[in-house]
């Protein structure tokens, strides 16, 4: 009788690990605000923001634009930096290496951060992770006090190339994904004599995050380009949980047209960025040119394919699309987590370029699922959640 392969054994052989190449670097020279700058994105389409890790190609070509002129302008007073935006001021303070979000205001509301949200610390590269909490008092049209406390997750998940509504595709490109809970509380104002600071004990917010009846999560995804010095696609998607029971509150999309990135022409740092980025990718394509006809396939620094996987919210469809730097013999395959095989598409020569597949998950329940894809000789893989 024969003997079967271990489950981890199986599982190794479809996930398959890969060398982890050089990525792009956030540091505060080339990616921190800047007094006087002004940005035109546009509002667009949301799209699932797709997977973590190495390699990912984001294809948001296809988002149709919601609002064409939304801007985005910043000043700067003292160490402070105030961005404005859909008729709000947001405050931020860069202490040291740490950046902090101090509160926000419109013409209704204000809220001042007592223990400032922690957003980014410079450099933050790929797969650097932070978590802090922050709590802020405020007011409603000075009649409601509100209370706003939680805890803020930010790591660099993922690395790859982006295809842009515009039509650009641009490599070296960072997405950095953040997930804030935030547990509010609104009441009448009460006249006082003195103003007291509250005392801020963490178990205090974790237990309003865990205990309270209701509370909301924002989660972010940027994705930042070399040589830019803001995103360049951003995505938002606001949850909120009643009794633990997600309703979706609110999701969108922004693109920051490298074409309005009109900050760039007094931005020596990021411009210099490019036209290193530019020279040196002129020489990779003049030595691909000069290969005498030779794949580079055997070149150990090259990846053959850039890809995303994912499972938009409340479908029954796994999306694939990749992106293939050179002609090679692809196969798809979907397994179960005791290593069975569900669904296979066979070993195919496919040209250079650009490709989709959806493949139908009906009738399968919830629960993991093991994407693996060979390019050649290589095997990459992916861990597919299906849920609610």
């Amino acid at each position: 009788m024969k003997k079967a392969l271990p489950k981890l054994f199986i599982l190794s052989m479809i996930l398959t690990s890969l060398p982890v190449l050089a990525q792009p670097v956030l540091r505060k020279e080339y990616n921190m605000f800047r007094g006087e700058d002004v940005i035109i994105k546009q509002q667009v389409k949301f799209k699932h923001p797709g997977r973590a890790g190495d390699n990912v190609l984001w294809d948001f070509s296809k988002q149709e634009a919601v609002n064409e002129k939304y801007k985005l302008s910043y000043t700067r007073s003292d160490s402070v930096v105030t961005g404005c935006e859909h008729r709000t001021l947001y405050h931020y303070l860069l202490r040291n290496d740490s950046l902090f979000s101090l509160g926000y205001e419109n013409t209704t509301t204000l809220m001042e951060n007592q223990r400032p949200e922690l957003l980014l610390t410079y450099p933050f590269a790929y797969q650097k992770r932070i978590e802090d909490y922050f709590y802020g008092t405020g007011n409603y049209c000075r009649r409601l006090e509100l209370t706003a406390q939680g805890r803020t997750f930010t790591q660099a998940d993922a690395y790859g190339m982006i295809m842009l509504p515009n039509g650009d595709t641009l490599q070296h490109v960072l997405r950095v994904r953040s997930v804030k809970k935030i547990a509010e509380k609104m009441v009448p104002s009460v006249q006082k004599d003195s103003i007291i600071l509250p005392i801020i004990h963490t178990d205090s917010i974790d237990y309003h995050l865990n205990n309270d009846s209701a509370w909301m999560q924002v989660e972010t995804y940027r994705w930042y380009a070399d040589g830019y010095r803001y995103p360049i696609f951003e995505t938002v998607e606001s949850t909120t949980y009643k009794a633990n029971k997600p309703f979706n509150h609110f999701n969108t999309a922004f693109f920051y047209s490298p074409d309005e990135h009109g900050y760039l022409n007094d931005d020596p740092e990021n411009l210099a960025k490019l036209d290193e980025q530019e020279k040196a990718d002129e020489k990779a394509r003049e030595n691909a040119s000069g290969n005498n006809g030779h794949s580079s396939g055997n070149d150990p620094n090259k990846e053959l394919i850039n890809y995303n996987a994912y499972i938009e919210r409340g479908s029954n469809q796994l999306s694939l699309e990749y992106n293939l730097n050179e002609s090679a013999e692809v196969t798809i395959s979907l397994y179960d987590m005791q290593g069975r095989l569900l669904v296979n598409y066979p070993k195919t020569l496919h040209p250079s370029g650009f490709y989709q597949e959806a493949i139908s998950l009906d009738g399968f329940q919830l629960g993991e699922y093991l994407l693996r894809i060979v390019v050649n000789d290589k095997v990459y893989g992916e861990k597919i959640i299906k849920q609610d």
